[in-house]
């Protein structure tokens, strides 16, 4: 999407990040930003302000779960834990109507303090039509098959039964579907 720079805000004295795109953002890319401003949950980041081509959220130290993936697959108990957290910030949103278009292990952060939270990104705001969009190998699997007519607001959370492309890669370090 472009850049992200670490800045303080000297208003309130915090540090923030920006991330800021070549591009100036189209109106659906302003109604998702809205659409994760309206969430408040621990486990999805906190967006500040949007500008023309410009976003600030919540600074979140960590590494993230891509970059954590490359030592290898997770145990067991700590790939449970993590898709707890993730499936906790997924399901708050849909409680609001929101859905992720992809959730990819790139938009997932594991804090040091051993929490996760997932990113900006591909939110969806209730009621909003048009394309099917994101990530082939993180969609859920109604999404791929452009079949989400009913569940287009609900796509499912899959992570606790471990069949979706995401929970696959992080059990066991392999994707099934190519694309992300």
């Amino acid at each position: 999407m472009g850049s992200v720079y670490r800045a303080n805000d000297s208003r309130l004295h915090r540090q923030v990040a920006i991330k800021v795109s070549a591009e100036r953002f189209s109106d659906r890319f302003e109604r998702e930003a809205r659409a994760v401003a309206a969430l408040n949950h621990q486990n999805v980041c906190t967006l500040f302000d949007i500008g023309p081509n410009y976003l600030v959220m919540e600074l979140i130290e960590g590494e993230t779960l891509a970059e954590h993936l490359k030592q290898g697959p997770m145990p067991l108990d700590e790939s449970i834990t993590v898709a707890k957290w993730i499936t906790s910030a997924v399901e708050a949103a849909h409680e609001r109507g929101i859905t992720r278009h992809d959730l990819k292990p790139g938009n997932v952060i594991l804090r040091h303090d051993g929490t996760v939270e997932v990113l900006d990104g591909r939110w969806k705001a209730p009621h909003e039509a048009g394309l099917i969009m994101g990530t082939a190998g993180y969609m859920a699997p109604e999404r791929r098959r452009h079949t989400a007519v009913l569940v287009a607001n609900r796509a499912r959370v899959v992570l606790p039964g471990g069949r979706s492309d995401h929970d696959r890669e992080l059990l066991s370090e392999r994707r099934r579907v190519a694309g992300g």
